[in-house]
């Protein structure tokens, strides 16, 4: 091929490159502008939806299972806790230990059948600190209570009796029975005032000697009674009283 022909051909073929050259230089410069988009603070970033912070962190310190949250069923402040309603001291205990109101004492001598029983609640040592037997309906009540026995060697008794007080609410004819359950010389005395009232009704002396009477008793009255035992056992004893 002659020179001029080569270095024509030549010629051609550099321009041919170079433009070639140049089209693949613009292109892979164009790529790399594009290429930005992929830089650190892309949406892969640290702080995306898996960062410490998101919302799979159930399982930290104050999630539900948390031992002191309210609703825990073993938690010691529970329903179950034993202040709850089965506690000891609750409204239930009075036919057990006695402790509440709603206890009615027991004793081992029997009022009669037709007579609605009255049981004795301390204090009621001296008669003004008597129990209020209130007036009652025919035909009657019946008081019950224990005491101790003993005396001063005197005419005194060695330990406080039992002190009722009642008032019929029309004159009325009224008999007195106390049975007591122990070998004793128990005393039954009745009067309006103990101080200064001669006794409605008085004691008996001897160990099993029965103890009552009957009287004419007044209306709107109070009559005071007394339950003693001037020497034997200590026992329970059952006051009738009739009208």
């Amino acid at each position: 091929m002659p020179r001029s022909a080569l270095e024509g051909f030549m010629t051609s073929s550099f321009r041919f490159v170079a433009f070639v050259f140049l089209l693949g230089c613009t292109k892979t410069e164009t790529i790399t502008t594009v290429v930005p988009g992929t830089t650190g603070a892309d949406a892969t970033d640290g702080a995306d939806a898996t960062d410490g912070a998101d919302a799979t962190d159930a399982t930290d310190g104050a999630d539900a299972s948390d031992a002191s949250n309210a609703s825990d069923g073993t938690d010691g402040t529970d329903a179950s806790d034993a202040a709850d309603a089965t506690d000891s001291a609750d409204a239930t205990d009075g036919p057990i230990d006695g402790s509440d109101g709603t206890d009615t004492p027991t004793f081992a001598v029997a009022c009669p059948s037709d007579l609605p029983p009255f049981g004795e609640t301390e204090p009621n040592d001296h008669w003004s600190s008597s129990n209020d037997a209130g007036a009652g309906a025919s035909p009657g009540f019946c008081i019950q209570g224990s005491v101790l026995c003993g005396n001063d060697g005197k005419d005194g008794y060695g330990n406080p009796g039992d002190h009722f007080v009642f008032m019929l609410p029309s004159p009325a004819s009224v008999t007195f029975g106390l049975d007591w359950d122990a070998t004793a010389d128990f005393d039954l005395l009745i009067a309006p005032d103990f101080e200064s009232g001669p006794l409605t009704v008085t004691f008996k002396s001897g160990v099993g000697v029965a103890e009552g009477g009957t009287a004419a008793l007044l209306a709107n009255t109070n009559y005071y009674i007394s339950v003693n035992c001037w020497e034997g056992t200590p026992g329970d004893f059952a006051l009738s009283v009739r009208f």
